[in-house]
């Protein structure tokens, strides 16, 4: 059974420090896929001044439900965040600290996380890039993330007014099989 929540702004699993703007919302959905199994989900964000609420919501290829993770991300700085996360469902919490930075007068951004979980009781990290191909349009997204595994993914986001689309796939060495995902984010 395959379970996914997006840790990061899709298709990334490596999170941005950026916060949902003050008293907008945010929705993000997504299936991915691997050759054995498949699963979806959904994430609610909500923007408060310097913090971000956000809840989401596995869904298994059978239509179980997964595990209901809430979390809150605190703007610490414009480049740097902290997140608080809770999972009911699995008695856990995680703890992020995030950091992004724009590069090349805008074109490119540089994002890095470490995060501790209790459920695994292990620290992991982060690290992701994006390029702009044509500006607020078309940005070509890579990154590497791993606890004990190594992964690797790479994808792109088309960007339309407050509307994006993103195609993503990854490789871990752990699961030695490609992993697929197609998603959007929707704000308003």
């Amino acid at each position: 059974m395959l379970w996914i929540l997006a840790v990061g702004a899709r298709p990334l699993w490596t999170d941005d420090p950026g916060l949902v703007d003050e008293g907008k919302m945010e929705l993000e959905g997504g299936v991915e896929a691997s050759s054995e199994d498949w699963g979806s989900y959904l994430q609610w964000k909500a923007g408060l001044g310097r913090l971000e609420l956000d809840m989401g919501l596995g869904f298994s290829s059978e239509g179980e439900a997964g595990p209901l993770e809430l979390e809150t991300k605190w703007g610490v700085l414009p480049w740097l965040a902290v997140v608080g996360g809770w999972s009911p469902t699995l008695e856990a919490y995680e703890a992020k600290l995030i950091g992004g930075w724009e590069l090349l007068d805008g074109k490119a951004e540089l994002l890095a996380n470490g995060v501790y979980s209790s459920e695994t009781r292990r620290a992991y990290w982060g690290v992701a890039g994006g390029y702009f191909l044509k500006p607020e349009l078309l940005e070509l997204v890579a990154e590497a993330y791993g606890e004990e595994e190594l992964a690797f993914g790479a994808g792109l986001r088309l960007f339309f007014s407050s509307l994006v689309l993103d195609a993503y796939s990854s490789y871990s060495t752990e699961a030695k099989e490609p992993f697929y995902t197609v998603g959007f984010t929707f704000d308003w």
